[in-house]
């Protein structure tokens, strides 16, 4: 195609040529980035022009669909579970610094919340948690955390 000259994308504007072949490309249903290929200039340039210009958008033609593909199916992984011997709750004030804090359903005869009391399980980081094996797994979502990055060497 005939090119414009490289001045010709100055103050004075986009000349009439450049515009011609801008339409008729973007007719034939040509990248911005073909365009601007083809005028000797940006992809920002055109993109801009065809916007002032209020031409319609190209869509994406929708991805071909086959009767035979599927969705995959998703991985189910198995956890280990760990059986602990039932809870013996002792009221929230007397709580010690290596029992588990996580508040139970039941209450004392005064009516203060009661907590589990299990022994306190180590966070993936080593530091101690402040619940026991079965409320860490309860509280915590290690499959999300691993989705974010957030693993043993983060914490």
């Amino acid at each position: 195609m005939n090119k414009p000259p490289d001045n010709a994308f100055g103050i004075a504007g986009w000349p009439q040529q450049a515009i011609d072949i801008l339409t008729k490309m973007r007719g034939e249903r040509a990248s911005l980035k073909e365009i601007a290929n083809e005028l000797g200039i940006t992809r920002s340039m055109v993109s801009g022009k065809v916007r002032r210009m209020k031409l319609a958008p190209m869509h994406r033609a929708p991805a071909p669909t086959s009767s035979k593909a599927k969705a995959p199916t998703p991985v189910l992984r198995v956890v280990p579970v760990i059986v602990l011997p039932p809870c013996k709750p002792v009221p929230l004030l007397r709580a010690r610094s290596w029992q588990c804090r996580s508040v139970v359903s039941e209450r004392d005869k005064k009516g203060l919340a009661m907590i589990c009391a299990r022994p306190v399980t180590l966070r993936m980081n080593g530091q101690p948690s402040a619940w026991c094996a079965e409320h860490y797994r309860l509280y915590i979502d290690l499959e999300r955390m691993e989705r974010h990055g957030k693993t043993r060497a983060h914490l």
